[in-house]
């Protein structure tokens, strides 16, 4: 989904919140890249959550759960 010149994993727009899958092994180029636009999203009130794309793949029902305790936590 884009958000600004940027384009995110999944974005909440009412939460103002971002999901970013981290492969488990990205390019030094690629991490750069993940970490400009995180202090993009960050800088326009973004909360970026990463998550681990391997766990999302292996155990979704617990990444979702620690996503559920996040975005409560915040509210």
């Amino acid at each position: 989904m884009p958000v600004g010149p940027h384009i995110t994993d999944f974005v909440s727009f009412p939460l103002r919140l971002v999901l970013d899958l981290v492969p488990d092994q990205e390019s030094a180029e690629a991490q750069r890249n993940r970490a400009d636009k995180r202090a993009w999203l960050d800088e326009r009130g973004y909360r970026v959550i990463a998550l681990c794309a391997a766990d999302a793949l292996h155990d979704p029902a617990a990444v979702l759960e620690r996503l559920a305790t996040m975005i409560e936590a915040a509210q």
